[in-house]
């Protein structure tokens, strides 16, 4: 029996020593090992076989007949996670229907979809906070010019309207941290799917595996490497499918009409306020009026005594109350007369943010999915193999 063993062992290795450079590259660290500890494991189990014949220990026999018989099992399971390597295609074709696509690549593609659903409620929330914060700061005064006095007409229609802005903060932050979830599953998925991960994890791991003092730790890190490479971007498809069912058409929120929100300036006002001409010339008071219009005469030195005097005390004044009152009656009609409907504005915003809490709560139900589907699965895997069942460290960090 120990000679079929032993030669089975060698034929094995010699394919696995065949084609080298498939588990080399440039250094021993990037090989796999799994080849030398078996034969390591070959020569010790002969070795101790030796021994226990020479003493005739039938413990010591036991024990070489365990050991071929795990190392047996070490073979079959390099088999089995070689093919589980090579074979996740037909996994990604049985949850999402297509063919030849790789699982971490279609996994990977999900999350780039979910994320890409978050720009649109995002943008909204920033140009939603920017509408609110202008109309909640938007005020006219009316002031009624009598010569020396005057009485004045204030309001703040839409002063209401501020805490909205803090609303959409917190909707803003949920949106963060559920673009932080995603991105950080994003990033988990390329590191376990790296040569590094790879060559750590399942190389070792088999490598440990069908070494009889490293049995258990083997085990460990191959599953380990089968949550992470396999049952991890499986739960994120599982994940993106049950998020799809959930969230329907509202996928991607957002707010299609700002209308109701943009406060309208009455025709030509835009360009007096805009132009700086206009605003130069009647911000210079009744000294630059007396200026600009007089100059003139002062450089011919008539008349300019008498034009400074009728600028100054009567054309500026009198131009100061005509505008005051033309532009005062404009905006305080169109302030009276605003088709501004308050109500709508709260109904946009508040069926907005409803759909957006809806997939700000999926995201953490998401995430929370992920986790226990891989770590109950690589636990479950690692007792199936004879590894570590606490794994206490995975624990913690979840």
């Amino acid at each position: 029996m120990l000679r079929k063993i032993a030669l089975f062992t060698v034929l094995i290795l010699s394919i696995s020593f065949s084609d080298w450079t498939k588990f080399c590259s440039d250094s021993f660290f990037n090989c796999s090992i799994f080849p030398i500890m078996a034969l390591l494991t070959t020569v010790l189990l002969a070795l101790m076989h030796m021994l226990a014949t020479a003493i005739s220990s039938p413990p010591l026999e036991a024990w070489v007949k365990t050991e071929m018989r795990e190392l047996i099992a070490g073979f079959i399971i390099f088999i089995i996670v070689i093919g589980l390597a090579f074979g996740t295609n037909s996994l990604t074709f049985i949850l999402t229907g297509k063919s030849d696509t790789d699982l971490s690549k279609e996994a990977i593609t999900n999350l780039d979809k979910l994320l890409s659903h978050l720009r649109s409620p995002y943008e909204s929330i920033l140009k939603a906070t920017h509408y609110i914060g202008l109309l909640s700061g938007y005020s006219y005064s009316y002031p009624v010019p009598l010569w020396y006095a005057s009485y004045t007409y204030m309001d703040a229609p839409y002063s209401g309207l501020g805490p909205l802005s803090t609303f959409l903060h917190q909707a803003a932050q949920g949106l963060n941290n559920a673009i932080f979830l995603y991105t950080g599953l994003k990033v988990l998925l390329k590191f376990f799917t790296s040569d590094a991960f790879s060559i750590t994890f399942l190389s070792v791991g088999l490598g440990f595996r069908v070494f009889p003092f490293t049995r258990q730790l083997g085990n460990t890190l191959i599953a380990l490497w089968i949550g992470a490479t396999i049952l991890f971007p499986t739960s994120i498809l599982i994940m993106s499918i049950m998020h799809d069912q959930v969230v329907g058409v509202n996928a991607a929120p957002k707010i299609s009409n700002f209308n109701p929100m943009i406060l309208k300036i009455p025709a030509g006002f835009g360009e007096l306020c805009s132009n700086e001409w206009i605003r130069g010339f009647t911000a210079t008071s009744e000294i630059g009026w007396g200026l600009i219009i007089c100059l003139p005469l002062a450089i011919t030195g008539v008349g300019f005594q008498v034009c400074w005097e009728n600028v100054t005390e009567v054309v500026y004044p009198i131009a100061t109350m005509a505008f005051q009152l033309a532009f005062g009656t404009l905006f305080l009609t169109q302030a009276l007369t605003s088709s501004l409907n308050v109500e709508i504005i709260f109904r946009i915003i508040a069926d907005f943010l409803e759909d957006v809490n809806v997939i700000i709560i999926l995201s953490y139900i998401d995430s929370f999915v992920v986790a226990i589907i891989t770590v109950v699965g690589t636990k479950s895997i690692s007792t199936a193999l004879g590894g570590e069942y606490y794994l206490v460290g995975l624990q913690r960090l979840v």
